[in-house]
């Protein structure tokens, strides 16, 4: 489904949601259902020709040899039928009982953290809701409760409780379980049980559908193509349920912590959130930049940022950042601003955010004695995690610094060049804005369309609707800059022009659908394929001719074609496909397929055989083409 029928399915559902919210609910309840009856339709295609195939074994026995017969005769009818009957049952139960991924994360037992199990066991008893039986650490500012099937699809449930060591450093133990209560709140009874199994629902179909993208057998894509459909329709349409039940989660916060700790939760893990942008990354920035291997203080220096006193300037710029922020059909999380709205909060009442650096976090309350054990683990993780990208780009800041060096030593720049210095320096040093040096570079050179681009949102944020006229500029010049500009241009009007704003999604809907059919397209090849002539150059021939020569065993002769995309024929990629001998007394397709694609060619090569199977069409069209090999044996 495209993405704008999804925001118009959206849009409907919120529309009935507010003139009759009970015929909405019992339309999300069928909804739900449809996607239990598209499941039991693919089982039951899949139960008829295998019923058929049983009933007619049994009356073999009972009637003895005219019906054995009679099977003989329909044989080749009979393989047809139970082939696709035992994929699309292969993938009926594939789907009933497939094992997602366990949660990842470091296990925090009842006994290291007695405090906070006891406050969870409260939890349970307050809300009379699941019980939680792990809780994870890891390394986010994030929390959540992921529910883990045992046997697949409808399989006995297992809670586990996520908790990020850098939020619970940077929260309260009040406001920690306010975080906690909201996540525990869409489990439990205290909001409608039919509003929580739509809740659970959802995780469980996105999950499903991304499982099922990676199916490639007959009988699994016809079921993944079915889940590709309905799961995005499911979530749109109870998209509404979903961001009603944020609030209801909001709600079961001030239950169990109070309105002040659910209020300061929602805005300090933003606050948390920005601090961890500038604060955070800048340090990891400047200590990657002089220090080859990871820093082993990661948490310390975590601590360190959020135990400090924000100015007062700091804090209310974030404060403005969230206020900001609109509800919008992309997340089903309510803007901060609407959140405490409904909790009887406003935003503005929040000056006084930042705890005295002697308050306690929830990290040292409930964790005690064992925080440092655990502080320590993690960073050795993360260590373990970001050594390799830490390395490279330790590696690539000593080579920009040393490029930065030769370009200063010169006496005068190519406009390239003196781009090339701005991007540096702003990559280098990330707290020192490069935006007049990139105003004066672009009245020298307006059409530089990076410059440009940098000029056009510098002018946004100063809402100076100009800004505008500068983003069309470059997305005319060039469209892979669409999505980037149609995003600056789409939050500079949300709020000012929604008319404007909702025709720079639709372009930026559009071109995302656009490189997703590319993907898709460039991912497999079908025989439907649209073949050309090659356009490589002699250089690239050769070296493609050479790989295949040095392991040209059971070839006959290989073609060299481009294949247009159907998706933008402008683009495309290229295939070999390759003859065998005429005689030969086995298939060796398959190992021929493997030797080649183990070798390192100049460029991305699709293979396939034309003897035999899907491709063997191939070989009348490229006689028509008039394609001459690229490899012939004599």
């Amino acid at each position: 489904m495209r993405e704008t029928s999804l925001e118009n399915l959206i849009t409907r559902s919120e529309r009935l949601a507010e003139q009759n919210y009970s015929t909405y609910f019992v339309r999300v309840i069928l909804v739900s259902l449809l996607g239990f009856l598209i499941l039991g339709f693919a089982i039951l295609m899949a139960l008829i020709p295998l019923a058929l195939l049983i009933g007619l074994v049994a009356l073999t026995f009972v009637a003895g040899g005219a019906v054995l017969l009679i099977l003989l005769k329909l044989g080749k009818l009979l393989i047809l039928m139970i082939l696709p009957a035992f994929l699309m049952l292969k993938a009926s139960f594939k789907v009933l009982f497939s094992r997602f991924d366990k949660p990842v994360g470091t296990e925090l037992t009842p006994d290291q953290a007695p405090a906070l199990w006891q406050k969870i066991k409260s939890l349970e008893t307050a809300l009379a809701g699941p019980k939680i039986s792990h809780v994870l650490l890891t390394h986010d500012i994030n929390a959540a409760i992921i529910q883990y099937p045992r046997f697949g699809l409808f399989g006995w449930e297992t809670n586990y409780l996520m908790l990020g060591l850098p939020l619970l450093q940077g929260l309260t133990e009040g406001e920690a379980m306010a975080v906690i209560a909201h996540e525990y709140g869409h489990l439990s009874g205290d909001h409608s049980r039919w509003s929580g199994f739509i809740y659970r629902l959802r995780s469980t179909w996105a999950r499903l559908h991304d499982m099922a993208s990676g199916w490639r057998d007959w009988g699994s894509r016809y079921v993944a193509k079915m889940f590709g459909w309905y799961a995005p329709y499911f979530n749109a349409y109870s998209f509404v349920l979903a961001r009603k039940n944020e609030y209801q989660a909001d709600h079961v916060s001030v239950k169990i912590a109070g309105v002040e700790n659910t209020a300061s939760a929602l805005l300090r893990v933003h606050v948390l959130y920005q601090l961890e942008k500038e604060c955070l990354h800048a340090q990891i920035q400047q200590r990657v930049a002089t220090e080859p291997t990871p820093m082993q203080d990661k948490s310390a220096v975590w601590q360190s940022i959020v135990n400090q006193t924000l100015e007062p300037g700091t804090l209310h710029r974030y404060i403005d950042l969230a206020y900001t922020y609109e509800t919008n059909h992309l997340d089903t999380h309510p803007a901060i601003k609407d959140r405490l709205k409904a909790i009887g909060v406003e935003l503005e009442t929040l000056k006084t955010l930042p705890r005295a650096d002697n308050s306690t976090s929830a990290a040292d309350a409930w964790l005690g004695a064992e925080l440092p054990h655990f502080t320590h683990k993690l960073d050795q993780e993360w260590q373990s995690n970001i050594k390799q990208n830490w390395s490279a780009r330790h590696q690539d800041i000593q080579a920009q610094t040393a490029t930065l060096n030769e370009l200063l030593a010169k006496e005068t720049l190519s406009a390239d060049e003196q781009w090339q210095v701005i991007a540096i320096k702003e990559d280098l040093t990330p707290d020192q804005p490069q935006r007049a040096a990139i105003e004066a570079f672009v009245q020298q050179h307006p059409e530089h369309l990076q410059g440009r681009y940098r000029v056009g949102v510098y002018k946004l944020l100063d809402d100076d609707e100009t800004g505008i006229d500068d983003l069309e500029y470059v997305m005319a010049q060039d469209e892979s800059a669409i999505l980037a500009a149609c995003e600056q241009a789409y939050h500079y009007y949300a709020a000012k022009n929604p008319a404007r704003a909702d025709e720079y999604l639709q372009r930026y809907q559009a071109r995302a659908n656009k490189l997703q059919a590319i993907h898709q397209e460039l991912s497999t090849l079908t025989p439907a394929a649209t073949l050309a002539q090659h356009d490589l150059d002699d250089a690239t021939v050769q070296q493609i001719r050479a790989v295949i020569a040095s392991d040209a065993k059971d070839i006959k002769r290989v073609y060299l074609l481009k294949r247009v995309l159907d998706a933008d024929n402008t683009k495309g990629d290229y295939l070999l496909a390759f003859e065998m001998p005429t005689f030969s007394l086995t298939d060796p397709s398959k190992k021929v397929i493997e030797r080649l694609v183990s070798k390192e060619f100049p460029i991305h090569l699709f293979i396939v055989s034309l003897k035999s199977g899907a491709f063997k069409p191939f070989k009348k069209r490229i006689k028509k083409l008039g394609v001459e090999p690229v490899y012939e044996r004599h």
